[in-house]
């Protein structure tokens, strides 16, 4: 969630740059998606959770480091280091889940999480 959330934070800003606007346009989009499709599942599949288990890596502090970053004239660089941490973070959080998970359709699920996160990244890395 944090991710989609830099990334819809970022769009906002008026001097990003145009090479992280693939990133941004698509990582928002690929994320939330995911986040339905995990709630979906959960739900299917009688597993409890609450809004607050699914926005557990949100952060003020990343909001605030964004904020700062804007106002010194260096949000480019603050907004490609946040979100690598980011996704790198995702990706890892990503293997950890696959390797609890026992169902197939849980499995399939995060493997297509991991391989569009990995897409995210490779468009982040073109942005820089």
């Amino acid at each position: 969630q944090e991710i989609a959330h830099i990334s819809n934070e970022a769009s906002l800003y008026s001097n990003i740059s145009s090479n992280y606007l693939p990133y941004l346009a698509t990582s928002g989009l690929i994320l939330n998606s995911n986040s339905n499709q995990l709630e979906s599942y959960l739900t299917s599949n009688n597993l409890k959770y609450t809004s607050a288990d699914l926005t557990l890596k949100e952060s003020p502090k990343i909001d605030g480091m964004l904020s700062s970053a804007e106002a010194s004239g260096n949000y480019n660089t603050v907004l490609d280091q946040v979100a690598h941490q980011q996704l790198n973070g995702y990706l890892t959080d990503l293997k950890v889940a696959f390797n609890k998970v026992s169902g197939s359709h849980g499995k399939v699920l995060l493997s297509n999480f991991y391989s569009q996160a990995k897409l995210l990244l490779i468009s982040l890395n073109n942005g820089t």
